[in-house]
């Protein structure tokens, strides 16, 4: 699969009028840049400009997360994604979670889990059942009349 990839990145400069007063450069500079070289570039912004001094003020180098800081931006990045998401992607998404997660139950634990789920007896398992099996029953026991055996054809539709 084929990405975009960023090749710039944007740096924040301080600069400091002769005045005293401050404001904010911004300058995007190819993030094959070596680190050794910003200080090359805040030299030459200086030598440009003599009356001004020059303070890199973020410089996009990683610094080792505590352990709670990771969970924190891991999360942020996972509601980052959800958000990005649309209905059917959120779907999949979900049904493998819960599929995978149901992957180690015997059919035992299973139909007591879809019987709890629903509140009710067997109907809804039942039915899971009969559509997974192409079951000739209905989940009541009734025999069903799409049967070939059984089945009249009236001529309706024809």
């Amino acid at each position: 699969m084929i990405t975009n990839i960023d090749w710039t990145t944007t740096q924040r400069i301080e600069v400091t009028n002769e005045d005293g007063s401050k404001s904010i450069l911004e300058t995007g500079l190819t993030t094959l840049y070596k680190p050794e070289y910003f200080q090359e570039h805040l030299d030459y912004l200086h030598l440009c400009n003599p009356t001004k001094t020059f303070t890199l003020i973020n410089s996009n180098i990683m610094t080792k997360l505590t352990q709670q800081q990771l969970t924190k931006v891991k999360e942020q990045f996972c509601l980052n994604m959800v958000d990005d998401m649309d209905l059917n992607t959120l779907k999949d998404i979900v049904s493998d979670q819960l599929i995978q997660s149901y992957d180690d139950w015997d059919e035992v634990e299973f139909k007591d889990e879809v019987i709890s789920y629903y509140n009710e007896e067997t109907i809804e398992y039942n039915k899971i059942v009969n559509t997974v099996t192409n079951s000739p029953y209905s989940s009541y026991g009734d025999y069903v009349t799409t049967n070939p055996e059984t089945n009249t054809d009236y001529g309706v539709g024809k």
